[in-house]
């Protein structure tokens, strides 16, 4: 890759933890920063990225020698690398080592070149562009960062393979509670580079004019650059700089976002416009020249405001119309906080893309199964539009509802592992290099052959004994793989445990298909009746294999202290072996579930009772929430990290006398139990399965 941004070498800068995730990608990234710079030698992140310097004297030296660094790392082996450039400068670079080395070039291109107004801003820009159409022609590929970028350059090079790849935004780390000022107090605020192609002279002499219609203004100026002087000797010119606070460049961003009331882009051109899309994340109503992403991600007079480039009236009644209408802002704000999954959609389109085939191993399926592979299900149903996906299922049944699947045939353990070889390997013939394991191990060692592998854990094994050799290939299967596993608190476990590098070991949270339980809301009084429940019992419920590690043990004590109420009725759903020895007056058991009907057993219940000695991130804990009904809980594994902080008295220690006084708390306070559920209902949210698919998983097969 070749850079021309300095802080690839600032320890701690955004750029270089990017660096070291975009490494993950292939066998090594080497970043060869094309600019001067005050660094010496080269830095190495991890065991993937190496960052080296070139000259501190002047930009042609640093371009010399950016090149003849570049040439030195490809010459070796030309045809394993793919040469990255990000803007004309290094594009040169690129197109240079492509007709010496006949690398593979792609072409990433930040800026909107093609505007009309990027040759008007500077006369450079005019030379900048027709050098990058020139060149961009011999791109194996071009990577733009929105549709108005690629629609402005193709027409320039209609035979290079396009992609829209926008600029990857954390949105959820600006969501925040809104400030709402009066219209008599109303705070601009402008997040830019202060230099000429930003304009962010047109919104000072805009805001003079607002001025003499609304006094109470301030404006709000983040950011640095060589305009900052011009811009503040403009400000005392048009009598306004007692109203505008120029901040400097900031590190945090969000104090202003919270602040403000409305925010303001006024650039001649953007390639993406993240402060927007910042912004809008915030919830903060914008209004932006007609630039960037605006159109894409925005809509106008939906989600923002967009007015002509250039022009201050359009700009000055926009503005207007937001600062005197409290209700258009509050609209306006609603809309762009909720424009979120439409920014995420743009996300995981650049992971999508980068990973577009994958295999993904279930050791089990069928269509009535009770186990949580039901929601691998779910999550590949939803997968499978945006990514090509081909499931393999080591026993069971076909998928309905997936459309490429492969079920091994044989039982037999050496068949079953040589058939699942010849599978990996005719899928690796037709380009699938990317592999996600559910638990088996064996596929997961299998799969680390064939490209790369992650290898999903969530669980206490170092609890329980295995034999020497399942132990042997399970720490086998950690070492080759990428251990994908629940909670933080869990990673840490593995790490330390078995000796793992905390890079190599991802953390994504389990998911629910909240539509599916939302079918079931409110239907207590059908579901006690399909149960055979009375309307009027107190129900305790119970979904789990039925072993010791899931704590069935338990549950004869602790129904047995309820004997004396009649209305109180332990539901009892699982298999295993100890369902012979769980029984009692007030204890109903019902055999394993089919995930599928699930809903409808939390909708009869009243607790949810989990008294598990041994747990990861328990999929049942996730369906409780979804249905609203309060849990008491064993605190084991990463249980207490996914809940909300509001159940935590009732997350214990495995103790038969604190869980049956944890239950008699809740089916006799209504009033709390009403409480946590709201609680629970509102923090599963962030589990739903659209979201973690959309900026967890997809992001964690970038990695």
């Amino acid at each position: 890759m070749l850079s021309i941004d300095r802080t690839s070498f600032d320890s701690g800068s955004r750029l270089r933890e990017r660096l070291v995730e975009y490494a993950r990608l292939g066998d090594h990234l080497h970043v060869v920063v094309a600019v001067p710079t005050r660094q010496r030698t080269s830095q190495t992140m991890g065991t993937r990225c190496t960052i080296y310097p070139t000259s501190r004297r002047s930009k042609f030296r640093a371009f010399i020698e950016s090149y003849r660094t570049a040439a030195h790392i490809v010459k070796s082996n030309p045809s394993s690398f793919i040469v990255i450039t990000q803007e004309e400068f290094t594009g040169i670079i690129g197109y240079l080592l492509k007709k010496r080395f006949h690398v593979r070039w792609q072409a990433q291109i930040h800026t909107d070149i093609g505007s009309p107004f990027y040759e008007l801003v500077f006369l450079k820009n005019r030379i900048r562009a027709n050098i990058a159409k020139q060149i961009l022609r011999s791109a194996d590929c071009i990577r733009a960062v929105s549709n108005r970028v690629r629609n402005n350059i193709q027409r320039y090079v209609p035979h290079v393979p396009f992609g829209v790849l926008p600029i990857y935004v954390d949105v959820d780390r600006y969501r925040m509670p809104r400030k709402t000022n009066s219209r008599h107090s109303i705070k601009l605020l402008v997040i830019a580079r202060l230099t000429k192609e930003k304009n962010v002279g047109l919104i000072l002499k805009a805001f003079a004019d607002l001025l003499k219609d609304y006094k109470d203004l301030s404006l709000c100026v983040v950011g640095d650059g060589p305009f900052r002087k011009k811009l503040k000797k403009l400000s005392r010119k048009l009598g306004i700089a007692k109203y505008v606070h120029f901040e400097g460049a900031v590190d945090d961003i969000r104090p202003f976002l919270k602040d403000a009331d409305i925010f303001v882009q006024t650039s001649w051109y953007e390639g993406y416009g993240m402060a927007l899309v910042e912004a809008m994340a915030a919830g903060l109503p914008a209004v932006s020249t007609d630039v960037g992403n605006v159109g894409e991600i925005c809509k106008d007079g939906i989600s923002c405001f967009a007015v002509p480039v250039g022009e201050k009236n359009p700009l000055v009644h926009a503005l207007s119309r937001l600062i005197a209408d409290d209700k258009l802002r509050e609209q306006i704000s609603f809309i762009a906080g909720g424009v979120l999954p439409r920014i995420r959609a743009f996300n995981f389109s650049l992971y999508a893309r980068a990973m577009k085939k994958i295999v993904y191993i279930l050791p089990e399926y069928r269509d009535d199964i009770g186990t949580h592979f039901y929601h691998n299900r779910e999550l590949l149903e939803c997968a499978q539009d945006k990514l090509d996906i081909f499931l393999i299922v080591e026993k069971g049944e076909r998928p309905a509802n997936i459309k490429n699947v492969y079920v091994q045939k044989f039982r037999f353990l050496p068949l079953r592992i040589f058939e699942l070889k010849l599978v990996l390997f005719a899928l690796r013939m037709r380009g699938y290099k990317t592999f996600w394991t559910h638990y088996s191990f064996v596929g997961s060692i299998l799969a680390s052959f064939f490209g790369k592998s992650f290898y999903w854990n969530c669980g206490m094994p170092w609890l329980y004994g295995r034999g020497v050799v399942e132990e042997y290939f399970f720490r086998l299967a950690l070492q080759r793989s990428n251990l994908v596993t629940g909670t933080e608190g869990m990673k840490k476990e593995y790490v330390e445990r078995y000796h793992l590098k905390p890079e190599r070991v991802h953390v994504l949270p389990n998911w629910i298909n909240l539509e599916r339980f939302n079918s079931w809301r409110g239907r207590r009084r059908e579901a006690r009746e399909q149960l055979g429940i009375p309307h009027d019992a107190k129900v305790v419920f119970f979904l789990h294999r039925l072993s010791k590690r899931k704590g069935a043990d338990l549950i004869g004590p602790v129904a047995k202290a309820f004997a004396d109420n009649t209305k109180v009725l332990f539901l009892v759903a699982g298999s295993g072996p100890l369902a012979s020895s769980i029984s009692g007056p007030n204890i109903k058991l019902v055999g394993e579930v089919a995930q599928r009907d699930v809903p409808m057993y939390f909708a009869a219940a009243d607790v949810f009772f989990m008294p598990s000695e041994e747990e990861g991130f328990p999929h049942v804990v996730l369906e409780a929430m979804a249905m609203g009904v309060p849990i008491v809980a064993a605190d084991v594994g990463g249980v207490r990290e996914i809940v909300p902080d509001a159940l935590g008295d009732f997350i214990t220690r495995q103790d038969s006398t604190i869980f049956i006084q944890k239950i008699k708390i809740l089916l006799s306070d209504t009033k709390m139990a009403q409480m946590l559920a709201a609680k629970e209902l509102e923090w599963v949210k962030k589990y739903s399965l659209d979201i973690v698919f959309a900026d967890r998983f997809i992001p964690m097969l970038c990695v």
